[in-house]
């Protein structure tokens, strides 16, 4: 989801739910819509697919509000770990939480449907994705994306272009 979207949804949640939300849970949502970098790193996923991930957050106002933080969490694994996670997560205080969700290269926000409706199976793509990339060495990366440019140029038969990239290589 674009930036622009995922703003706009949690903005959208946070004005026609406001008084439903708990309070640490609106500071954080207020956080997060101001933030560029933690909107960038942020992914919806599916309130039951949080335990198949590292790092989420739960906000939901529907039946009975709650919100509950998993950082650290081991993808599949026990309840009795995720549990002591949300634990922890309670003790934070929203501008905590703020900080370290910063620190990650991806998390994932789950938060009432119509809100935001991701694509179930999605979050572990992505951050199965996100980290196998962040594992990759910076320099490995770069040569990829310059030999990419390389092959787009030949094939737009820019040999000078080409030849500029091939130089940085």
């Amino acid at each position: 989801m674009a930036l622009p979207e995922a703003r706009s949804a949690v903005k959208r949640m946070l004005k026609e739910r406001y008084d439903l939300i708990p309070r640490p849970a609106r500071l954080l949502l207020m956080g997060i819509v101001e933030d560029e970098a933690l909107l960038s790193r942020m992914h919806f996923c599916c309130p039951d697919e949080r335990l198949w991930v590292r790092n989420s957050l739960l906000i939901s106002s529907d039946d009975a509000p709650v919100w509950a933080l998993l950082l650290g969490n081991t993808p599949g694994g026990t309840s009795r770990a995720r549990a002591r996670l949300v634990l922890q997560g309670l003790d934070l205080t929203p501008a905590e939480i703020l900080d370290r969700l910063r620190a990650l290269p991806v998390w994932f926000l789950a938060i009432d449907q119509p809100y935001a409706t991701p694509v179930p199976g999605e979050a572990a793509a992505i951050e199965l994705t996100v980290y196998a990339l962040a594992r990759l060495p910076a320099e490995r990366v770069r040569a990829r994306a310059i030999q990419d440019q390389i092959d787009a140029a030949l094939e737009a038969g820019d040999f000078e272009a080409c030849a500029r990239l091939r130089s940085l290589l």
